[in-house]
């Protein structure tokens, strides 16, 4: 069963043209974020009982994955006139897809027995990623980091994103953290 969809736009009425092609993609959308973190709950049971040797990294790998889709999931969720609870959220998320790509490297290095290539870069990597999941709880009061502003296209209403360099911040480590991942399975 899925939310309403007024609840999380705030429309008033189902009358505008085109509203029920755009209540079944939302809620296919909504079904797809929910099947994908079952599915990861349902990995984790199996890597749980696997004797993999990097079943420890996969178990992160895949705990984190399912912070950081829960977290996307209940910020898109979020009706329009909770917007604290929606940046938090969206900080959330941001937050996950540090520690995501922090736990991605653990498991490539694992998985390419480079564990000596990755001990400074994981402590700086943490470091960086302690002091940025601070700085995007913080973001939920301070909107130092990204806003939300309510937009409207044609009938919807939704969350619309607003970043400033400090975000850019974020985004350039986690990409770094991605090529740093990247290298060492070349």
């Amino acid at each position: 069963m899925f939310i309403s969809l007024s609840t999380v736009i705030g429309l008033e009425s189902y009358n505008d043209l085109g509203i029920g092609r755009f209540v079944a993609m939302f809620n296919a959308l909504i079904a797809i974020y929910i099947i994908q973190i079952i599915v990861m709950i349902i990995c984790i049971r199996i890597i749980n009982k696997s004797n993999n040797v990097n079943r420890k990294s996969m178990l992160r790998l895949v705990g984190t994955a399912i912070i950081t889709a829960a977290g996307y999931t209940i910020s898109i969720l979020i009706p329009a006139r909770y917007q604290g609870l929606a940046v938090f959220m969206e900080g959330v998320y941001f937050i996950g897809t540090d520690w995501l790509v922090i736990a991605l490297m653990l498991f490539v290095a694992d998985y390419t027995r480079t564990q000596r290539f990755v001990k400074i870069p994981k402590l700086i990597f943490a470091g960086v990623a302690v002091i940025d999941s601070i700085s995007l709880v913080l973001n939920a009061f301070m909107r130092h980091m990204f806003t939300l502003e309510r937009a409207v296209l044609s009938w919807t209403k939704y969350w619309q994103i607003h970043y400033k360099p400090l975000h850019y911040v974020h985004m350039y480590f986690v990409y770094f953290m991605v090529a740093f991942c990247v290298s060492l399975l070349l």
